[in-house]
């Protein structure tokens, strides 16, 4: 029940950060929770800084609860390669927390997690010395999702979702990737600004035919410093 699996979390929370420190992944089951907003609470009680947006997000997803949201709203046969979790933006979690509501078919299966760390041992030195460098990267944002698709009419990006959808074809649909207003949670483009502004992020807007597009470029480190071991750790998106 949820109020068991709230005391277990609450009564050793300390054991269980400890844990996830040293290992880095817990896997916590056989609790009777069946919404977001009980797995939300369940956070709460490990008094965990929870965040309730995803800035900028890189796929489309939506609110389950405040703190929680879905991982991405993509048909289940498409595969997500493994990747450091906002990787291509200038902050990032301590601490992700995923909670499967259903377990998945034999097409939506498990999702693995794994400790990137270790692979920093097996670098050459001079490898690693390169990847201290900041990478540029540079990400556009559409005005609405599915407008790079709008050359050949708005009917398009419908239509290609709906096969991949109707033939569960294993690639992203149209409507996969978010557009600004989704991505930074508003169509307020003084308030993209200064998100963008406070997380050092240069911001130009590209006007196109569907509206204006949000050019996004900055400058993010390959591998940091962990903040509790004080080793090196790799943070560049993988695929």
């Amino acid at each position: 029940m949820q109020d068991d699996a709230c005391a277990f979390a609450a009564s050793n929370r300390e054991r269980l950060l400890a844990d996830l420190a040293e290992s880095g992944g817990l896997l916590l089951r056989g609790f009777s929770l069946r919404t977001a907003l009980e797995y939300e609470q369940v956070l709460q009680a490990l008094n965990l800084h929870l965040v309730a947006d995803y800035v900028p997000g890189d796929a489309r997803r939506h609110h389950k609860s405040e703190h929680v949201f879905t991982a991405a709203d993509t048909p289940r046969q498409h595969l997500i390669a493994p990747h450091h979790e906002m990787a291509y933006t200038r902050t990032r979690p301590g601490i992700i927390s995923f909670f499967c509501v259903r377990p998945g078919g034999s097409l939506a299966g498990p999702t693995p997690i794994f400790r990137t760390a270790k692979l920093m041992d097996e670098l050459e030195p001079r490898l690693v010395e390169r990847l201290r460098k900041p990478l540029k990267h540079e990400r556009l944002y559409n005005p609405q999702v599915g407008a790079e698709f709008t050359m050949f009419g708005r009917f398009s990006s419908w239509l290609i979702d709906a096969l991949v959808y109707l033939f569960r074809l294993p690639v992203l649909p149209a409507s996969h990737f978010a557009a600004w207003p989704q991505a930074f949670g508003t169509s307020d483009t003084a308030e993209v600004e200064a998100r963008c502004a406070q997380q050092q992020i240069k911001l130009q807007w590209v006007r196109g035919s569907a509206g204006a597009h949000a050019w996004l470029k900055f400058h993010i480190p390959p591998i940091v410093r962990h903040p509790r071991r004080s080793t090196l750790v790799p943070r560049a998106r993988g695929r």
